[in-house]
């Protein structure tokens, strides 16, 4: 039953085939070009990302409570604890510098071998 299925289908798993094998080889490229600029822009995302929800929770959501609401004291620590994960997040990435750049060069050195042995 499954080859009679395949048999009609020939087409299709020939197509798939060939734009898998373009998009792979695509995506090698791209990631050997820009691999390293990608780890870093999701570093600072983190960091931003993690400071701008202290943000949001602080200014944006805090004050729509009242002073005596536990979800005002809750969000108040909240926003605490989101903007020491952002900082701890920042000096972790500070103190581990060194060990990141050669993940990277790791990283660009293993795309490489992967594209020159396909």
């Amino acid at each position: 039953m499954w080859a009679f299925n395949i048999m009609k289908a020939w087409q299709v798993l020939l197509v798939g085939a060939g734009v898998a094998a373009i998009f792979g080889y695509t995506y090698i490229f791209i990631i050997r070009l820009i691999g390293g600029a990608i780890i870093w822009i999701s570093f600072v995302l983190l960091v931003l990302g993690l400071a701008g929800g202290g943000v949001y929770t602080w200014f944006f959501q805090r004050p729509k409570y009242e002073l005596t609401d536990p979800t005002y004291t809750y969000l108040e620590y909240g926003s605490y604890a989101l903007w020491g994960l952002a900082g701890l997040t920042l000096i972790l990435l500070c103190l581990c510098y060194n060990a990141v750049k050669l993940g990277i060069a790791v990283f660009k050195t293993t795309i490489e071998y992967v594209q020159s042995n396909l």
